[in-house]
């Protein structure tokens, strides 16, 4: 839960501490922002719930691994 601390950082702050959550959740952890919050630019990290909350679903990276 990470409600209502990224409206107070800096955008490239915000930039790097995203992918750190990503990295912090387990598979298909969530995330849960403030309603003035939102995951930005790193919304190829994160899936919205449905409805009107800020709850993001961890989404899961290829690992590249053997992928051509």
């Amino acid at each position: 839960m990470c409600r209502n601390l990224l409206i107070y950082l800096e955008a490239d702050l915000q930039k790097k501490l995203l992918p750190l959550f990503h990295y912090s959740l387990n598979p298909g952890g969530i995330l849960v922002l403030g309603s003035a919050e939102t995951v930005g630019p790193a919304d190829d990290l994160f899936a919205r719930c449905p409805a009107k909350t800020r709850v993001f679903r961890r989404k899961e990276l290829a690992s590249g691994c053997g992928a051509d």
